[in-house]
């Protein structure tokens, strides 16, 4: 990110640390983010906090699971002569929910369907981002809660 940013940011939003297969790539990240912090920036992510514990990773996989449709069709999307339908079908796996994107995309009169999948992993531990932020330069990491309406969400901070 540094080669393609002259500018440094205050701050960075990432929900997509699930979708980190291996420790390199958690690394590459975490060093990437930071090369286009300023000094004293923050990288505010979710996943597991600090009062989290390696074990309960099952127990929150099983229960985002048992939460979770195993298919389920997103709403239709239009715009110009272009419409387009998601089916999602959702498989499990060891430390992973797999979400199978089907989008079938109407133009011109005819039908075509394209693929994604997204591999939401629960591998990842509290332990996992200390070290990976510790050596990516970060100078300090906490979870702290955050208000959402009625709610609190616990979100994760690093600082540079």
């Amino acid at each position: 990110l540094g080669d393609q940013y002259i500018s440094e940011f205050d701050a960075i939003i990432n929900d997509a640390f699930v979708w980190t297969q291996s420790r390199s790539d958690l690394r590459f990240a975490f060093h990437n983010f930071a090369s286009v912090l300023k000094p004293g920036g923050i990288l505010i992510f979710t996943g597991p906090d600090e009062s989290s514990q390696p074990e309960d990773r099952d127990q929150q996989l099983a229960h985002t699971w048992q939460a979770t449709n195993r298919f389920s069709i997103r709403n239709d999307y239009e715009r110009d002569s272009t419409a387009l339908t998601l089916v999602v079908a959702r498989d499990l796996e060891d430390h992973a929910i797999v979400e199978n994107y089907l989008f079938l995309v109407r133009e011109a009169g005819n039908l075509r369907m394209e693929t994604a999948n997204i591999r939401n992993t629960f591998q990842w531990t509290w332990d996992d981002f200390k070290h990976v932020a510790h050596e990516a330069n970060f100078s300090k990491i906490e979870s702290v809660k955050v208000p959402v309406g009625k709610r609190e969400h616990i979100v994760n901070v690093v600082t540079k």
